[in-house]
């Protein structure tokens, strides 16, 4: 299972360039080193002949005193290389050459390779060594991205991180609704209002981070949920359901909430202040500029940042840069955006849990569709489709993006590399631990 596992992360990135380049190398070896017997790959030189395995294990258990002529004399081969008559065989193995005197005691059951040495008057002979089998991994050096060939440093001891007060936050935050602000006939309205507030919390002056590290994580978790768990009780639909299907909601949707909030934030920040591409958003109201940032994983792993880069979401990359310049061509409005939020947290909350969950959330998404669609009606926007075409590249490209990262995070857990518990891991299941 595990090789399999790892095998399949092989197909990302760059490196299926490599296994292309490695099958092309084998074939082109197959073709030029093919038996003398009969025309199939061959593995070596056997009993003083090229040949493959086939061929010299005949050669070994067959009686060279005795008649070695077929009475037909010139038996044909199957196109497979597969000989009906064993006379004629042998014959062809002792035409090209093969001896029983040149039989190799000393050869290594597991592996060995011929490998050519020059002596004193400088011609050259031929000395049997034993070496590794050939495999995938040392054929490329070790890929970064599997890590138990380093055992020593896999996480024995977990690091605790306890958010049940987050979790009997959003339980008073559901229990607790003061909708008197936002009158609306819509929920898409109300969330928007909702959101709008939100957004107004933050402080006048954006600041930037240089370091994150578990205390910056956990200010920005539980900026992220509890502001999600608020901005889903302004949905009526969605408070009428069981507490503990909220509570399943909530506990996978915040992750993509904030997710693509903190994206489009990025695209406003970097329009209205004329910043960089290395700029990004990670908090209500804070950036990291990646040209002069650290991400610190000391509390999670044994590892390096270098090695967790693959595995883990510690760096904004051009994927990243691609949904953010996506965003700023589409221009959302605040009715747009807030549909958006619901869609990506609604679909991947119910493709996560099925079943029921998967049965509400459908009637929720159809619920907010309708509402959108009435939107458009009393914007008099009659061509809204490109549009709505748009809003959804934008949140395919995120789950495209989290689905690749989970990938990887599964083959982490495999090697036992991260080595954090929380006391609710449904919470961060999306999270990149």
């Amino acid at each position: 299972f595990f090789f399999f596992h790892i095998l399949r992360v092989l197909h990302f990135g760059n490196h299926v360039l490599i296994i292309h380049l490695l099958n092309s190398q084998m074939q082109v070896s197959k073709r030029k080193s093919l038996c003398k017997i009969c025309g199939n790959p061959a593995f070596g030189n056997h009993f003083g002949v090229l040949s493959c395995r086939a061929c010299a294990a005949f050669f070994r258990r067959t009686n060279v005193d005795g008649e070695t002529f077929c009475p037909i004399g010139n038996c044909k081969i199957d196109k497979h290389g597969i000989f009906y008559c064993k006379k004629c065989r042998l014959r062809i193995c002792l035409e090209a050459g093969m001896d029983a005197n040149k039989f190799q005691h000393d050869r290594d059951l597991i592996s060995t390779s011929t490998s050519e040495s020059s002596d004193s008057s400088g011609s050259f002979s031929f000395s049997q060594r034993s070496k590794v089998p050939k495999s995938m991994a040392n054929f490329l050096g070790r890929p970064a991205f599997i890590l138990s060939c380093e055992p020593d440093k896999a996480s024995k001891v977990k690091t605790i991180v306890d958010v049940t007060f987050l979790i009997n936050q959003a339980f008073d935050i559901f229990g607790n609704v003061d909708r008197k602000r936002f009158s609306s006939n819509s929920n898409l309205g109300r969330m928007t209002k909702k959101f709008e507030d939100l957004q107004n919390e933050k402080s006048s002056n954006l600041s930037t981070i240089k370091v994150l590290g578990l205390k910056e994580s956990m200010i920005f978790w539980e900026q992220d949920f509890l502001r999600t768990a608020r901005w889903l009780s302004h949905f009526d639909e969605f408070q009428e359901l069981p507490l503990s299907i909220r509570m399943q909601i909530l506990k996978v949707a915040w992750i993509l909430w904030g997710r693509l909030d903190k994206l489009v934030k990025t695209a406003n920040e970097r329009k209205n202040q004329q910043l960089n591409q290395n700029f990004y958003m990670i908090g209500k109201d804070v950036g990291i500029d990646i040209g002069n940032f650290e991400v610190d994983v000391s509390w999670c792993t044994n590892y390096s940042k270098e090695q967790l880069a693959y595995y883990l979401d510690c760096h904004h990359d051009e994927p990243f840069n691609i949904i953010v310049d996506a965003i700023s061509d589409l221009k959302p409005s605040d009715m747009e955006l807030n549909f958006m939020l619901l869609e990506l947290c609604l679909a991947h909350a119910g493709k996560q849990h099925q079943g029921d969950v998967l049965m509400f959330t459908d009637r929720l998404l159809e619920v907010v569709s309708n509402e959108l669609h009435d939107y458009y009606q009393s914007e008099q926007i009659s061509n809204y489709s490109s549009r709505i075409t748009k809003m959804m590249k934008i949140n395919n490209l995120i789950r495209r993006n989290l689905f690749e990262r989970l990938e990887r995070q599964a083959v982490a857990k495999v090697f036992n590399i991260i080595s954090v518990h929380f006391s609710h891991p449904d919470m961060f299941c999306n999270a990149g631990f």
